[in-house]
């Protein structure tokens, strides 16, 4: 049976690595298939393994960075 997509519908993230693109996407809960493209963006992830060190060694105020401290 093919489905009607008359159910319910929400909205749904994918991001495409070989194009480094995010679709913003209307899909059917019940088949999962796109019904209106919302939004196309670039997105180029960038891993950092070490982007919080600064915050869990403690730089200034208690593990909190200064820009968090000025912040509050």
């Amino acid at each position: 049976m093919r489905c009607s997509h008359q159910g319910f519908h929400s909205g749904q993230g994918r991001y495409d690595h070989g194009t480094a693109m995010l679709h913003y996407e209307l899909v059917c809960d019940d088949c999962a298939a796109e019904i209106a493209q919302i939004r196309v963006e670039p997105y180029r992830p960038s891993f950092d393994p070490g982007g919080s060190d600064a915050v869990r060694q403690g730089a200034s105020g208690g593990g909190r960075s200064s820009a968090w401290n000025s912040a509050s």
